[in-house]
C-alpha cells in the first residue's frame, strides 16, 4: 500500500484545525485533561521522534541512493515516493509497518531542523542517539548467534510450555520409531543416562530445566523410548515426548504448560517486590485502585499479567514481557533468561477508540508549533521489535553458515541446525537495570534491585526435584 496524500487525512474523531488562532481579545479554550493523558501525549512525542529517526537511519543504510538529501528524507516521510521506489522491499516493508499513517505529520519544528542537518548515516545515528531517553541505549557487538536448537530451548524456558510438533518438526528416526514401536516393551528409569544426551545437557543450562532429570526419564519410560534413542534426540523430539506425556492422548491441545517458565517467575518477583511501583506506574496510565487490585490478584494466582487491563476512561492497556537481548541474537545462552534481560512493557491497545482519542489531541493545548502532538499510538513493544531490524540486522547474516556434521536423519526435517559464524549486531535496547516501563522516559519506569535478582535465582534455580511435568498446569491454569 503506497503512502499517498489521501492517507494523510486526519483520523475520525473530534478534531480542531491545526492552524488559526482565537479571535483578538479572546483566550483560546484549553480543555481540562487528566494528568495521565498529558503524560501519554509527552510519551507519544518521544515515541514518534524515535520512529522517524529510526526510519531515516534505516533508509540511509539500506537505500542510500534514494535519500541523498534532506529533501529526499522529507519526501520519504511524506509518502511522496519517486518513480521506482515502490519496487524496493524497503518501502513495501515500511508501508506495511506504518499501516497508512504518515510520519511527516508527526514532524515537530525542532525535528525538521534536525533532519535538515543530516548529511550522512553517521549524522542520522548521532541524531538518534541524542533523541534517546535515559532508559534506552545503543549496543554494538560481535557475536556467534545461537543455533536453532539453542533458540528453541531458550524460548521454551522463557514461556514455560511445550508445543505439539507437527510431522516435519521431529527427526526422521523418531518419526519412524513412532510407527514401529512395541508398546508392550517397558524400560526403567535407571536405564536412561541423560549425561550422554547433548540436547538435555544443553537444555539444563537454562535454570528452568535444571531440576527435571527425573521427570524427563519418566516421560521416556511412558513413551517407551529406547535408552539408546533417547540420548540422540534433538530438542524437537524431546519437546514432543514431553507434550505427549502431558496431553495423555488429548488431541485438541496445542501446547502444554508443564514447568515454571522464566516469565512466570519474573511476574512473581514484580508483584511480590514491586506492588507499590506497579500501582503507581499503572495509575499514571489511568488505572484506578479497584482495577489494580484485580490485576494484583490475577498475578498472584496465575503468575502472569492479565490479557488486558482497563483504564478509568474505558480504554485498555496490554502488558507484555520483552527480552532486551533478543533470543535470536543471544550471545550468552545461560543469560538469555536472566532477570536483568527482561522488561515488562505497558502499552495502550491500538484500537479504533484509542486512535480517535489521539486524533482529538491538538496543539491548542500548547503554546507553539513545536508542541504539535503526534497522531500515532505509542506502541513501545512494536517499536522495539522494529528497532531490532534496521539497527540489529547483522551484516551478511548467516550467509556462510555451515551445516553441522551430525547425520541428517537426526535433525528435524524442516529446521536444520547450523554452525553460525561471527557477525556484528547493532540495536537499541532498554538499559540493564530497567525492569518495567509504561513509556520511554524515566518518569514512566522503575528498576530492579539486588533483592529481585536473588529472589529470582532462588525461585527458578533452587526448586526441589520435579517428579512429573504434568503438575504445573493444575496449579497455574
Amino acid at each position: 500500500m503506497k503512502l499517498l496524500r489521501q492517507n494523510m487525512n486526519p483520523l475520525p474523531g473530534k478534531t480542531i484545525p491545526r492552524t488559526g488562532k482565537a479571535p483578538f481579545g479572546q483566550r483560546q479554550a484549553v480543555p481540562d485533561i487528566p494528568p495521565y493523558e498529558k503524560l501519554l501525549r509527552d510519551e507519544a512525542k518521544i515515541y514518534n521522534e524515535l520512529d522517524i529517526l529510526v526510519t531515516v537511519v534505516q533508509a540511509m543504510e539500506e537505500v542510500p541512493e534514494d535519500v541523498k538529501t534532506s529533501q529526499d528524507i522529507l519526501a520519504l516521510l511524506n509518502g511522496d515516493y519517486k518513480p521506482g521506489w515502490e519496487q524496493k522491499n524497503f518501502y513495501n516493508a515500511l508501508n506495511e509497518e506504518l499501516g497508512g499513517f504518515c510520519l511527516h505529520d508527526n514532524l515537530t519544528a525542532d525535528l525538521r531542523q534536525t533532519i535538515f542537518r543530516i548529511k550522512s548515516p553517521a549524522d542520522a545515528q548521532k541524531a538518534l542517539d541524542k533523541a534517546m531517553s535515559g532508559i534506552i541505549e545503543r549496543e554494538e557487538k560481535t557475536i556467534v548467534p545461537p543455533t536453532p536448537e539453542a533458540r528453541r530451548t531458550m524460548r521454551m524456558a522463557f514461556n514455560g510450555f511445550v508445543e505439539r510438533q507437527n510431522g516435519s518438526r521431529i527427526s526422521e528416526v523418531y518419526a519412524e520409531y513412532l510407527n514401529t514401536r512395541d508398546v508392550n516393551k517397558h524400560y526403567r528409569l535407571e536405564d536412561y543416562d541423560l549425561e550422554k544426551s547433548e540436547t538435555w545437557q544443553l537444555m539444563k543450562k537454562q535454570p528452568a530445566f535444571r531440576n527435571f532429570d527425573k521427570a524427563m526419564k519418566k516421560a521416556f519410560v511412558k513413551m517407551n523410548v529406547p535408552p539408546e534413542l533417547a540420548v540422540k534426540m534433538p530438542v524437537s523430539d524431546i519437546e514432543q515426548i514431553v507434550f505427549d506425556d502431558f496431553s495423555r492422548g488429548n488431541q485438541f491441545k496445542r501446547k502444554a504448560h508443564v514447568f515454571n517458565g522464566a516469565k512466570n517467575v519474573f511476574c512473581e518477583i514484580l508483584i511480590n517486590n514491586h506492588e507499590k511501583d506497579l500501582k503507581e506506574l499503572l495509575g499514571k496510565m489511568g488505572v484506578d485502585d479497584a482495577e489494580f487490585e484485580n490485576v494484583a490478584k490475577f498475578m498472584r494466582e496465575k503468575s502472569q499479567f492479565p490479557p488486558l487491563i482497563k483504564a478509568a476512561d474505558g480504554s485498555w492497556i496490554e502488558a507484555s514481557i520483552h527480552h532486551k537481548e533478543n533470543i535470536k541474537d543471544a550471545n550468552d545462552y545461560a543469560a538469555a533468561n536472566a532477570i536483568d534481560n527482561f522488561v515488562t512493557i505497558f502499552d495502550r491497545v491500538d484500537d479504533k477508540k484509542s486512535r480517535q482519542k489521539i486524533a482529538s489531541w491538538t496543539k491548542e493545548t500548547y503554546e507553539g508549533e513545536d508542541e504539535c502532538l503526534p497522531r500515532r499510538i505509542p506502541r513501545i513493544h512494536d517499536l522495539l521489535h522494529r528497532l531490532d531490524e534496521p539497527l540489529g540486522k547483522a551484516f551478511c547474516r548467516r550467509k556462510d553458515a555451515e551445516k553441522r556434521n551430525a547425520s541428517e536423519e537426526w535433525k528435524p526435517r524442516k529446521i536444520r541446525e547450523t554452525v553460525m559464524r561471527e557477525e556484528t549486531i547493532r540495536r537499541l535496547r532498554f538499559k540493564k537495570d530497567v525492569c518495567c516501563v509504561a513509556g520511554l522516559s524515566k518518569g514512566m519506569s522503575f528498576s530492579l534491585n539486588e533483592k529481585d535478582a536473588q529472589d529470582y535465582e532462588n525461585k527458578i534455580g533452587l526448586m526441589k526435584e520435579q517428579n512429573n511435568f504434568v503438575k504445573r498446569e493444575r496449579q497455574r491454569y
